[in-house]
C-alpha cells in the first residue's frame, strides 16, 4: 500500500505508486505545495539511505527543494532520518541503519520521479517493487 496525504487531490496519471514503481519515466506530483508521502515495507525492514529524484516539472533545476525524511519504528512511532535542502534533482542521503516499517516523504517538489530505501548492504532498493491497486488497499493505518 502506497499513501499520499496532502490537501489536494493527486493530478490524475500522477497517483503516489508512481513513486516506487521503479520507472524514472513516471512520476508522483501532489499538487500542493508541501505534501507527504508514506510508503509502509509490509513488515520490518532495515535501512540506511534513500535516493530521490525529484520531478520539478517546470521549476529551474537548480531550486532548493526542502526535504524531511522519516521512519516509522516496529513500535509505531515515526522518527527523523533526514531534515533539510536538496539543490539537486537527484539527492542522495546515508544514515545510521534502523529498523522501519516505513517510509515518510514530505517535501515542497512538485513531484518525485522515484524514491528507493535501501538496506545498508544492499543495492536493490526495499520501495521499489509491486504495488498494490488502489481497490485492493486496506484502509490506512496512518493518522491523518
Amino acid at each position: 500500500m502506497i499513501e499520499c496525504r496532502q490537501s489536494l487531490e493527486v493530478p490524475l496519471g500522477y497517483e503516489a505508486a508512481k513513486a516506487v514503481d521503479a520507472n524514472r519515466s513516471t512520476s508522483w506530483r501532489s499538487g500542493a505545495a508541501t505534501a507527504t508521502l508514506a510508503i509502509p515495507f509490509g513488515g520490518t525492514r532495515s535501512i540506511g539511505r534513500a535516493d530521490i529524484q525529484f520531478d520539478n516539472g517546470t521549476q529551474p533545476t537548480a531550486q532548493s527543494i526542502a526535504v524531511t525524511l522519516e521512519y516509522q519504528n516496529p513500535a509505531g512511532a515515526w522518527a527523523p532520518v533526514w531534515s533539510g535542502t536538496a539543490y539537486s534533482q537527484v539527492w542522495s542521503r546515508t544514515f545510521t541503519q534502523v529498523e522501519a516499517t516505513a517510509i515518510r516523504l514530505t517535501t515542497n517538489a512538485q513531484g518525485v520521479g522515484q524514491l528507493d530505501v535501501f538496506s545498508p548492504l544492499s543495492a536493490t532498493p526495499t520501495t521499489s517493487a509491486p504495488m498494490t491497486p488502489p481497490s485492493a488497499r486496506p484502509k490506512s493505518k496512518f493518522p491523518q
